[in-house]
């Protein structure tokens, strides 16, 4: 899982997505301004890929992602490319 989270922190980031550090199985992370959170995460959704989304003020441009397989997130950064056009 660490090896997993460094790798899925740097491809986040490279798609100008802000992860925060984390020591556990999921990263909190914050989209681009130009982007709106609840968009990605129902996007996301419809591809069968299932985040956290929180309706909360502190929240509300922030996806929580949990950790997954080198595949599984393999298809989380390619969806997420696909949705934001890169």
């Amino acid at each position: 899982i660490r090896w997993s989270r460094q790798d899925l922190m740097r491809r986040l980031a490279d798609l100008g997505l802000t992860p925060f550090p984390s020591q556990t199985n999921f990263l909190l992370t914050q989209v681009p301004e130009e982007v709106d959170a609840s968009t990605l995460y129902n996007q996301l959704k419809q591809k069968n890929i299932f985040v956290r989304y929180f309706n909360e003020e502190s929240l509300r441009d922030k996806i929580r992602i949990s950790i997954g397989s080198k595949k599984e997130n393999d298809v989380l950064i390619s969806s997420i490319k696909d949705i934001l056009g890169k």
